[in-house]
C-alpha cells in the first residue's frame, strides 16, 4: 500500500510488485536473498549498538577489565589503525567481512550462493561469540 500527500489531500492505493519475467529465479529464491541481507543488516545493526555501548562504558568506567573487554569487541569486530597504513595492514574484521557477504548479494541474481549461505554463517557464529564474551564481560 502507498499513500501520496500533497497540498493537505491524501490518495492510498495498493499495488503489487511482480518480478521481471525474463529473471530465471523464483520469486522464492528472491525472498531468501532478501531475507539474508536482512538478517546481515540486523546483525551489522546489534554489533553497531554494542561497539557504541562499549565505547561508552569504557569511557564512564575506572575499571581495566571493562575497558580493555570493549577495546576487544572494537577490534574483532572493525579495523583500528590511527593510520591508512595501520587500517590497510590489519586482517579483515567481521563486520567487513559480513559486508563482503552483502556485496556478493549485490553483484550476483537469484538466491544466495551456496558459498554466501556458508559464510554468512560462518561469520554469524563468530560474532556471536564475540558478543557473547561482552555480555559476560560486562556482568
Amino acid at each position: 500500500m502507498v499513500t501520496l500527500s500533497a497540498n493537505g489531500t491524501e490518495q492510498t492505493q495498493e499495488f503489487e510488485v511482480f518480478m521481471n519475467p525474463n529473471e530465471t529465479y523464483s520469486k522464492e529464491d528472491a525472498e531468501d536473498r532478501f531475507a539474508l541481507w536482512m538478517k546481515i543488516r540486523d546483525k551489522y545493526s546489534e554489533v553497531s549498538k554494542a561497539i557504541i555501548e562499549a565505547q561508552e562504558l569504557a569511557k564512564n568506567t575506572d575499571s581495566e577489565e571493562l575497558k580493555k573487554a570493549a577495546k576487544e569487541l572494537e577490534s574483532s569486530m572493525t579495523a583500528v589503525g590511527t593510520t591508512l597504513v595501520q587500517i590497510a595492514n590489519e586482517r579483515s574484521k567481521l563486520l567487513a567481512k559480513i559486508q563482503g557477504v552483502s556485496e556478493m548479494l549485490i553483484s550476483s541474481e537469484g538466491p544466495p550462493s551456496q558459498g554466501a549461505k556458508e559464510a554468512w554463517l560462518d561469520y554469524e557464529a563468530e560474532i556471536d561469540a564475540e558478543l557473547a564474551k561482552w555480555q559476560a564481560a560486562k556482568k
